[in-house]
């Protein structure tokens, strides 16, 4: 038998959100996923706290840019310049869909990634790169 994983292979931070692909549960919950990109957890007084993007919202554009996987939702915030204004296109669980507007601050808000990797100690493989 194998161990269940969960499903969760990468993580990326923007802005004090953490977003991922929708894990198997949720997939379940969400037969249909507006988007492959679920914001899981917002840090209480990060920008994504302050301009309201919630955990549990599915992210489906950046700057009018389509992020339908956690790959181009990547790229796209990794285009947004610091401290300027990003156009979040959110969907709620509720399938309610919304604009709203997160302001960047790098320097204390660094996008990041946590990546599955096996062959580190921790099983888990960081970037810092803005």
């Amino acid at each position: 038998t194998t161990a269940y994983d969960g499903g969760v292979n990468k993580l990326v931070f923007w802005s004090g959100a953490i977003f991922q692909a929708p894990y198997m549960a949720l997939r379940q919950q969400s037969s249909n996923a507006p988007s492959g990109v679920y914001c899981t957890d917002v840090a209480s007084g990060s920008p994504a706290d302050q301009y309201e993007l919630m955990a549990s919202y599915w992210i489906t554009h950046i700057n009018g840019v389509a992020t339908p996987d956690l790959a181009s939702f990547e790229q796209a915030v990794r285009q947004c310049p610091d401290r300027t204004y990003a156009r979040v296109r959110i969907v709620s669980f509720d399938l309610e869909p919304a604009v709203l507007t997160v302001k960047t601050c790098y320097h204390y808000w660094p996008t990041s990634t946590l990546t599955k990797d096996a062959s580190t100690e921790s099983g888990w493989r960081s970037s810092n790169e803005n």
